[in-house]
């Protein structure tokens, strides 16, 4: 190796080592911000208990809140982009109970075939689009908190209240509204009581009981203790009612209320720490963190391929380990979806206001585009012997751009010249349009878009009729609202609605070409699941032995506060547990009894370390407790959360799952015991089996055909099939119209998305488990993987140029079409309209149309290999 060689590789490693410097810093960073967060809200429930928040939500917010600064990104867009679907995710949730509560009053038959019927229509959701990310409101979440609600207050619906007291200590109770009116009322009458020889009797309750006005309220001496009275009052819709329509912190039945303010504590404990400096915008973080670090990536993936080729692998290079980290940022990089979330962070004082938003998403989509096409790069880098691209020129105009995007000055773009493609030249004599010269040409148009958008961003040269300040806040409301509909698509994905979609033909991308055998399959896998969540209820409501000895063995309420004594965790843990794929749920699910066990663990360490005694018989120092809580948060955040920028971004699919549930399981079982429900050795023990049976249940179900596996090819050939429809869109609409319009090519582009992220998650969720014989899928599946993707960044790319240039209007009409249609025929290149056409129609549109053919036929190889793979069996969701 030269001097120069090695000098190069020590800066090199250097500048590796500064990256890895930084990223811990923001990873603290991040993790110190959501500790504070965590730490006001138990705060909130330790010492704000029935001052500012009621009773029954401390347990939730401090649970919530645990989950949520692991989930959920910390920069200023998810201040009015993130947080405010939270009241619509708890109008959701609690139209669910309401639903549930009002068939247990019926009966408990009633309310399980409710319960099935709901859990059955909204699993439709994983038909058209499995759901992973926090960008809609996941039906199982929905569902498994349903539940819990649910069978937590059914009692109370169908039962009613009941309460013991002793008539000279009534006044210890009798600030329990509405419970205290109850007590009041049945004072009045406790002389005829004690007067008559009945041990019985009913009375109308008046009108100043509150939302027991009407009902039969029944007094009755105790058994147990002779000068103690019993009151009891029947059950029923009106209890239901009481739930929405009820006020007041300390009372039990107001129940929206109180989780609506619940919500809004919650909402305030994330928001504040995202205030604290320094403050994190997206815009900011974008420009400064995530576009540099992905196109330095890209820049270095590119010298680590030639250092490779060239020297044989015989030189270390710093930057193999950036590979999975482009990887993940790449992920992140979702054009569309970042451009919308600029717009919840205005730029309200920055005066004249310009709409730099499309700008950037032209400019993110560019960078996407060579994200893709580096994905499988080597294995298409060179298409003739003689092609040796300059690596060179291309890394050091990324390396530019990063530069100037990072410091956000124009002029660092003057120090490289770019060329472009010439796409007129007849010189290179090139066979087609290889990947090589199409990731230059993308090159050169991340240079030109970020230009233009470094010049919108700081106001140059824009022209005056273009800085309308009406305009972008029209766009920010635009882009609030639709981040709000956004959030229904839990309905709208459900059963009846893709019923509706596919009866009237709008199927879209996730509903084309679905065979009636799958959709057979898929209907019975929603049964399958069903099934399992059913089975779980009924053991909840009729299982004698399961609800006196695993649930409610020392955890029934001393009061109606209902502190940390909800029930239907084993729910909560199956819908929890429940994934995509067969081997995602095994996998999930042994993550999350890894993550319950330690959760668990760590809170029965907890509560004795802060009670300073066994099995946590003593009190509970508070603010010990508070201060353990928070560290545990930083343990469990600092193992789950990414590394870098990626620390502000919320929870990404690749976190492990551990992380999530650590948090979870210390806070309910944590709360819990320190509000005195249960004592921590049988809270601790309870919590962890009632889990564990949830996480096996959903194991077996997911073991039971039908199921997707990583084995099926099925969404490879999906995605396979999109590439394929991309090809023959384009051609007929040129056959069609003259010309293709970029609004194609984009929706074109939005629905092959829909299906590599299908593809991908089936393939990385089974990929996770290839240690195991059993789980391994085949390599080859994840070769044809990547080679798809990269066929993706080049089609996007090389059609977005070809309209952008106007290429289309400029060909001859009458010599494309006839040679476009022998190519959707499967004709190749002796086909007589097709010589005619390469032969008369110049070397540039000769190129074109060959490079079309042969994408077509490469597609079709792949589809055929793909074809080799798919098995018979009845139990894959092919």
């Amino acid at each position: 190796m030269s001097n120069e060689d090695k000098q190069t590789t020590a800066q090199s490693v250097a500048r590796w080592m500064r990256i890895e410097r930084e990223g811990l810093s923001y990873k603290i960073e991040a993790i110190l911000k959501d500790c504070l967060s965590f730490a006001i809200a138990a705060s909130i429930a330790v010492f704000g208990i029935g001052v500012i928040i009621a009773p029954s939500m401390g347990l939730l917010l401090v649970e919530v809140v645990g989950c949520l600064v692991l989930m959920w990104p910390s920069l200023m867009f998810s201040v009015f982009g993130v947080h405010p679907s939270s009241f619509y995710f708890i109008f959701l949730v609690m139209i669910y109970v309401t639903i549930l509560l009002c068939a247990s009053v019926v009966s408990d038959g009633l309310y399980v075939v409710v319960f099935g019927l709901m859990t059955f229509l909204f699993l439709g959701n994983n038909f058209d689009s499995p759901r992973t990310g926090v960008e809609v409101v996941p039906p199982s979440l929905v569902m498994s908190l349903a539940a819990i609600l649910s069978l937590t207050y059914k009692h109370l619906c169908q039962n009613g209240v009941s309460i013991t007291f002793l008539p000279d200590k009534a006044s210890d109770i009798s600030n329990l509204d509405p419970i205290g009116r109850i007590v009041h009322a049945s004072l009045a009458i406790i002389d005829v009581l004690q007067t008559t020889s009945d041990s019985k009797i009913d009375f109308v309750c008046p009108g100043d009981t509150g939302i027991f006005a009407g009902q039969i309220c029944t007094i009755t001496t105790s058994s147990s203790d002779p000068e103690a009275i019993t009151a009891s009052v029947n059950g029923g819709l009106y209890i239901v009612a009481a739930f929405w329509t009820s006020t007041g912190l300390n009372n039990p039945f107001a129940l929206v209320y109180n989780i609506m303010i619940g919500t809004c504590w919650t909402v305030v404990c994330l928001m504040l720490p995202i205030f604290i400096p320094p403050v994190r915008r997206f815009r900011d973080v974008l420009r400064k963190l995530i576009i540099p670090g992905i196109l330095s990536g890209v820049a270095a993936q590119l010298d680590s391929k030639c250092k490779e080729e060239c020297n044989d692998g015989d030189e270390v290079n710093p930057f193999l380990a950036e590979r999975q980290n482009l990887s993940t940022m790449g992920k992140k990089l979702s054009p569309k979806k970042n451009a919308r979330l600029l717009y919840f962070e205005p730029r309200l004082c920055h005066d004249p206001v310009i709409d730099h938003i499309p700008y950037m998403e032209t400019f993110l989509n560019n960078i996407h585009s060579a994200v893709l096409i580096l994905y499988n790069y080597s294995g298409y880098r060179q298409e003739s012997d003689d092609e040796e691209p300059n690596h060179f020129e291309t890394t050091k105009v990324l390396r530019t751009v990063a530069s100037a995007v990072e410091k956000n000055d124009l002029s660092i773009l003057e120090e490289v010249d770019v060329k472009t493609i010439n796409w007129d030249d007849t010189e290179g004599g090139l066979d087609e349009l290889s990947l090589s010269a199409i990731f230059r040409d993308v090159v050169s148009s991340i240079y030109s878009s970020s230009r233009l958008w470094i010049e919108a961003y700081n106001n140059i040269d824009i022209k005056d009729e273009e800085k309308h300040r009406v305009t972008t806040v029209r766009r920010i409301l635009k882009a609030w609202f639709a981040n709000a509909i956004c959030a229904c698509d839990s309905i709208t994905s459900s059963w009846p609605f893709i019923a509706i979609r596919m009866f009237q033909g709008k199927q879209g991308a996730g509903l084309q070409n679905v065979s009636t055998r799958r959709f057979i399959m898929t209907i019975l896998w929603s049964v399958k699941w069903t099934g399992g969540a059913v089975a779980l209820a009924c053991v909840e409501i009729w299982g004698v032995n399961w609800a006196d000895w695993l649930v409610r063995s020392e955890m029934k309420s001393p009061d109606y506060a209902l502190l940390g004594t909800m029930q239907g965790w084993s729910l909560f843990a199956y819908f929890l547990a429940f994934q995509f794929s067969m081997e995602g749920t095994i996998k999930k699910g042994m993550m999350r009894a890894l993550g319950t066990c330690l959760g668990g663990f760590a809170a029965w360490i907890g509560i004795m370390l802060c009670s300073f005694s066994y099995n946590g018989i003593n009190p509970v120092n508070p603010y010990a407790w508070v201060a353990y809580l928070t560290v545990c948060l930083f343990i469990g955040n600092f193992a789950g959360k990414g590394t870098g920028v990626t620390a502000f971004m919320g929870w990404d699919y690749d976190t492990p799952f551990i992380s999530f549930y650590f948090n979870l399981t210390l806070n309910i079982v944590g709360m819990g015991a320190f509000y005195g429900s249960f004592t921590v050795n049988a809270g601790t023990a309870s919590r962890i089996l009632v889990n564990l049976c949830g996480i096996a249940m959903a194991i077996l179900v997911s073991i039971i055909p039908p199921y997707y596996s990583g084995k099926d090819p099925t969404w490879l050939i999906d995605y396979c099939e999109e590439l394929q429809k991309f090809h023959r869109s384009v051609a007929l609409e040129y056959i069609d119209t003259r010309d293709i319009s970029m609004e194609t090519i984009v929706q074109l582009g939005v629905d092959i998305e829909c299906m590599r992220r299908k593809a991908a998650i089936v393939l990385t969720d089974a990929s996770r488990w290839s240690a195991l014989p059993y789980f391994r899928t085949p390599p080859e599946l994840l070769k044809i993987m990547d080679v798809l993707i990269a066929e993706e960044g080049h089609l996007i790319s090389v059609y977005k140029h070809l309209i952008e240039t106007k290429c289309f209007q400029s060909v001859n009409y009458d010599l494309l079409r006839p040679a476009y249609e022998e190519a959707l025929e499967g004709k190749d290149e002796t086909a007589p309209a097709t010589s005619k056409f390469l032969s008369e129609a110049g070397e540039r549109n000769s190129r074109l149309l060959r490079s079309f053919i042969n994408r077509l036929a490469r597609l079709q190889t792949v589809r055929e290999k793909l074809d080799s793979f798919e098995q018979a069996s009845w139990f894959l969701m092919s």
